[in-house]
């Protein structure tokens, strides 16, 4: 019952999709004089028909979306062209508005349903690695820096042998967990042998022993257990310790996962420099045997920024900056980074700054009037202080659960901001992902992990439709807001294309003969239905691998 109401909630979803944008080709046909010769409601051969004002509206076999037939749209015959009800007969300004008004109409449902959801409250929209890292900082996505049980069934195998919801498990038959596909022999019902678990209880570190599964089916009901989804995170791992070091007498050991420094979440060993570079103290938040430790360290010094070089002929030369200078403030704001030096330059153009300089243990004074560019014509690096070699970090993949994923909610004048905000980001990501998906294809023949065509839109569709119907909402409102990218993108067979022939006529001041543009569209249809082939044969290989 549950794949019929997704195969239903699927083709409800896609039909919708694809009616608003050819209702939006219909309106702006209509309003503009064209002649609309039918608008269908899915696809041939015709159910039923019924002809108004010049209009045939169909209903269609095939339940996937609908089409329009515009006269004169493809059509060579001069007497067509030239009718004043014929789409090719209109002014260039008519025609290209009625090729735009699908993907406006996609663009104005997306925006509409994420307006609706944003101010009732819906799940984030995660599209790629950077939203899950903003999402868990700003705990919109909360987890747990380990593999945690999420239920336990009544009387199941794992109820008997005792594990309980929220036990954090650690080992598997002696072996840690460092990959997901360790976790399939707890939650799946093929035959196996008894498992024996290592398990975490607050403070309490216990061990079980779980029967096997054989090939009888009688026996075949699995563990009886579920896990909080598991996700992979980048993480800092500590290598090495300097001996006797600030870091060492503060309790940091080799195999420590760097999880936060000063309760800035850090995911690389980018961040991780980043966020010592300035702090002279260093709250770390550890983790190490499935358990978060604190550690504090104290550094004597701070990082600082050195001249590197000094351009002849510019401020800096003038008031006597030398290569090797280090910088320690400018009008008495200290400077830790390049960044901050050029910052506080470009701020004050045209105004006198007082720079403290140590030159050899001697501080200076000097005075400096940036040009109108914000240069004083000196080069900057950073020079690291010997508190960064007290620790060797390398960046490595860490199993965590997510605990809960909350909705985010806005007042309705914020929530239209938020829609707008998040279409113009996710359109853009689209563009991205489908250059990235081109590329893919043609040099590789591999379609890139997170692109589905239909049949995996379909999956989707059905893992969605159990979430209940705000899910399904932002699923459509994503699909809406994807086709109306692609669709506007200037490639042959979609609107985009035929957007780009209006243009080249604009700049060339006649059409582009019929029978080159024809070709270019049939061309650029056939890669793109074998574009489709090769994802939906991704899709359907995902299903079975």
């Amino acid at each position: 019952m549950e794949l019929l109401v997704s195969a239903v909630a699927f083709l409800i979803i896609f039909s919708v999709i694809i009616l608003i944008h050819e209702f939006g080709h219909f309106y702006v046909a209509k309003k503009s004089g064209i002649k609309v010769e039918e608008f269908g409601i899915g696809l041939p051969p015709r159910i039923w028909g019924k002809k108004y004002k010049g209009t045939i509206y169909s209903v269609n076999w095939i339940p996937f979306g609908g089409f329009n037939k515009l006269m004169g749209e493809d059509s060579t015959n001069p007497a067509v062209l030239k009718s004043k009800q014929s789409f090719a007969g209109k002014p260039l300004r008519i025609r290209m508005a009625v090729v735009c008004a699908g993907v406006f109409m996609n663009f104005l449902l997306a925006f509409i349903l994420l307006t609706i959801g944003f101010s009732i409250g819906i799940e984030p929209l995660i599209v790629n690695g950077e939203d899950v890292y903003n999402a868990i900082n700003n705990k919109t996505i909360e987890i747990s820096h380990d593999i945690r049980v999420k239920s336990v069934q009544k009387d199941s195998a794992a109820e008997k042998a005792g594990i309980l919801k929220d036990d954090v498990i650690i080992k598997i038959n002696g072996e840690d967990i460092k990959e997901t596909a360790q976790l399939d022999v707890l939650t799946s019902d093929a035959p196996r042998e008894e498992l024996f678990i290592d398990l975490k209880r607050g403070d309490n570190r216990f061990y079980v022993l779980l029967p096997e599964i054989s090939q009888t089916t009688s026996d075949r009901q699995g563990m009886g257990l579920t896990l909080y989804d598991p996700i992979y995170l980048p993480r800092v791992f500590v290598k090495d310790v300097k001996a006797d070091s600030e870091s060492a007498l503060a309790d940091i050991r080799p195999g420590d996962i760097i999880v936060e420094i000063n309760e800035i979440p850090a995911y690389t060993v980018t961040d991780y420099l980043n966020l010592i570079i300035k702090e002279n103290v260093i709250n770390y938040k550890l983790l190490r045997n499935n358990e978060i430790i604190a550690a504090k360290v104290e550094f004597s010094d701070k990082n600082r920024v050195i001249v590197m070089n000094v351009e002849a002929d510019m401020p800096a030369a003038e008031a006597g900056f030398i290569h090797g200078d280090l910088i320690l403030s400018i009008n008495d704001k200290e400077i830790l980074t390049p960044d901050e030096a050029i910052a506080v330059t470009k701020q004050n153009i045209g105004k006198s700054l007082l720079y403290k300089i140590d030159r050899n243990g001697e501080i200076l004074d000097l005075t400096v009037t940036p040009e109108q560019s914000g240069r004083i014509g000196v080069g900057l690096i950073t020079v690291l202080s010997y508190k960064n070699s007290q620790l060797s970090v390398y960046n490595a993949e860490s199993l965590a659960s997510v605990i809960k994923v909350n909705e985010v909610k806005y007042p309705i004048h914020l929530a239209f901001k938020q829609a707008l905000n998040e279409s113009g980001r996710l359109a853009v990501l689209t563009v991205d992902m489908f250059g990235n998906l081109v590329k893919s294809v043609f040099s590789r023949l591999a379609v890139p992990e997170g692109v589905a065509g239909p049949v995996g839109i379909a999956r989707l569709t059905h893992v969605f439709a159990q979430q209940g119907l705000l899910a399904l909402l932002r699923f459509t409102a994503l699909l809406s807001l994807s086709l109306a990218v692609i669709n506007i993108l200037p490639l042959p067979a979609l609107d985009g294309g035929r957007l780009l022939f209006l243009l080249v006529e604009a700049v060339r001041g006649k059409r582009v003969p019929a029978k080159w543009e024809t070709a270019i569209h049939t061309f650029g249809f056939l890669l793109l239905i074998g574009l489709i082939f090769i994802i939906t044969y991704s899709d359907i290989l995902n299903i079975f691998l």
